[in-house]
């Protein structure tokens, strides 16, 4: 020591600067620490060394903040991605080809059954999506079958709900006179006989009792809403299109459909032909934009 024994050895500054910017440079300041003392297992300069860390990772957190103001422009799932990465990739990075095409007049009720159809008619193997066309053949956009078995399932409970109210025996059947019941006492305006022709509808298998199955396909006519839903009822878009982006589009582009839109499917379209070459979900556009920033970070580091 020099002087007054405030100055050290030139080497000690060098031990306590590489885990300062090993911490700045890959944002891991305990890992540094720990490196440099698995190679000098020396307490005694670990007291600097801590200190050097905290303060080159704050310095680095304060210059983040001053030099790349633009990071709030990234979708709150993708916090800790930069701009440029997300816009500097194309979408059709994170697109899958697992989808079919359905109306979006399609019934939810026997989707299941649906998708099974269409993908042997579409020669679809497996299938993650569902494109959305309108009356006219319009991409309105897609869904995630995920998201729709969510829905599917949400809504065969409400259906068992609404069909335990009318059987009031518990016998898992509805009896006409269960219907005359529950309608007159929730006070609807209802005659014998039209219950009777609302029971020989729905009574498709002519048995006397309706079942659960008969109820599902029968429920509009009893004025249960769920038996109602279609595709385009839980697309929610109002007739608008929504969710449908070129295949120019970056994965930033998409990024910002999901969180504004809430959409669990993005439908990515040619633009020279009008076809949907594929779909984007969430989980795909968070690997992809993981696997390019690793790529952009490896690039960096090349010589």
């Amino acid at each position: 020591n020099e002087g007054l024994g405030f100055v050290s050895q030139p080497s000690i500054y060098a031990l306590i600067g590489m885990p300062a910017m090993l911490a700045a440079y890959v944002n891991a300041p305990l890992t540094s620490i720990l490196l440099l003392f698995e190679v000098t297992r020396d307490y005694g300069v670990m007291l600097p060394v801590m200190a050097g860390v905290s303060m080159s990772t704050f310095t680095n957190m304060q210059l983040g903040k001053m030099f790349q103001g633009d990071v709030d422009d990234v979708p709150s799932f993708l916090k800790g991605l930069d701009v440029e990465t997300l816009s500097g990739t194309l979408a059709l990075r994170a697109i899958v080809r697992d989808f079919i095409t359905l109306p979006g007049s399609t019934k939810l009720l026997g989707f299941a059954r649906t998708i099974s159809e269409v993908q042997i008619s579409q020669g679809v193997q497996s299938c993650q999506g569902v494109v959305i066309t309108n009356a006219s053949g319009q991409i309105m956009g897609a869904l995630s079958v995920k998201y729709l078995v969510t829905v599917v399932t949400q809504m065969t409970s409400d259906l068992r709900a609404a069909f335990q109210e009318f059987d009031e025996d518990n016998s898992n059947t509805i009896e006409e006179h269960e219907i005359f019941a529950l309608l007159t006492k929730v006070g609807t305006d209802i005659t014998v006989d039209e219950v009777s022709s609302i029971f020989a509808t729905i009574d498709s298998d002519e048995s006397g009792a309706i079942s659960f199955n008969e109820f599902c396909s029968g429920a509009s006519i009893m004025g249960v809403r769920a038996g109602l839903r279609t595709l385009q009822d839980a697309f929610d878009s109002d007739g608008e299109v929504r969710g449908v982006l070129p295949t120019s589009s970056s994965l930033l582009d998409v990024a910002n459909v999901f969180e504004n839109t809430a959409s669990s499917a993005v439908a990515v379209v040619d633009e020279s032909t009008g076809q949907v070459v594929g779909i984007v979900l969430e989980e795909g556009l968070i690997a992809a934009a993981g696997i390019a920033a690793i790529e952009n970070s490896l690039g960096s580091l090349e010589v």
